[in-house]
């Protein structure tokens, strides 16, 4: 039986956390490692906090979870997450998660948590791409190429590019990573959340561009769990317009087995040719 909050979870987002009549309270303070390159807090923090705190609320493990982001926070600052279980039946539990810092809302989550039904309907009806092994991988870091970015959650979190065949690539944004923690914690739901936030990357391969995004929001709807550290990251940008894009990817086992799927809508802000990527960009990266 899963204990909530889970040891490695806890690792990845230090969350203070205190029950509640109607579900959790978590509080952590945001450090460069919790952060995206430039200080601000990265997206995947807030969706695994949301999960980890989704589990802690409903002592259920998460089944989908969907993160709004509406503000932002920076390094130094404490964020309180609140879980709010809305509704509870026999296996489902509809849950509510709010991140503040002080009065101002920085993200908000609704997911649902739910216990395997005896005899449920079971199976997979995709299947995993073919692709060389994380050890054949090329080490990647998001961002321009060439530009700096080993700062931020990248500090704590380790991507390896491999080729997709011709036949896998259903579009032109097609990329597929392998990723884990750097320190080897176990791909729980909130791990896979925080290592999901990276399809936003897709689109702008796609567009034949550089740069990125800033994430509107992030769904991840949760499969069968493993005992893995490596996962595979296959995603695919599938449209850009007006400035904003659409992704989604499928987080593989290395197994086959498909552990999570989602997808993200992005402010896509600082996109170039990488020829007239700004100076001032890969200033602001190479600090580190």
């Amino acid at each position: 039986m899963t204990t909530y909050p889970r040891a490695t979870d806890l690792a990845l987002v230090p969350l203070e956390i205190d029950e509640t009549a109607s579900g959790a309270i978590g509080r952590f303070t945001l450090t460069s490692k919790l952060a995206r390159p430039d200080g601000a807090l990265f997206g995947g923090t807030a969706i695994a906090a949301s999960v980890t705190l989704m589990e802690v609320a409903s002592d259920a493990p998460a089944l989908w979870a969907t993160t709004q982001y509406v503000a932002s926070a920076t390094i130094g600052e404490e964020l309180e997450v609140e879980s709010v279980v809305v509704a509870k039946g026999k296996l489902i539990r509809q849950v509510q998660v709010t991140g503040r810092v002080g009065d101002r809302l920085v993200f908000s989550t609704l997911g649902s948590t739910a216990l395997a039904r005896d005899g449920g309907l079971e199976g997979q009806f995709v299947t995993m791409p073919e692709v060389a092994s994380p050890d054949e991988g090329t080490p990647f870091r998001p961002g321009p190429p060439g530009v700096k970015t080993d700062s931020g959650f990248t500090r704590v979190s380790e991507f390896r590019q491999v080729t997709l065949a011709q036949e896998d690539k259903r579009t032109l944004g097609s990329l597929a990573l392998w990723a884990r923690m750097a320190d080897g914690s176990n791909a729980s739901p909130a791990v896979l959340s925080y290592l999901a936030d990276m399809s936003p990357i897709a689109v702008v391969r796609g567009a034949g561009k550089v740069g990125g995004g800033t994430s509107l929001d992030n769904s991840v709807r949760f499969g069968p769990e493993a005992e893995t550290d490596w996962v595979l990251l296959e995603m695919h940008g599938h449209l850009a317009f007006g400035g904003y894009g659409h992704s989604s990817l499928h987080i593989w086992s290395p197994e086959g087995v498909l552990l999570a799927y989602g997808g993200q809508t992005s402010n896509m802000r600082h996109v170039w040719d990488e020829k007239d990527l700004p100076e001032e960009f890969r200033t602001m990266l190479a600090k580190g």
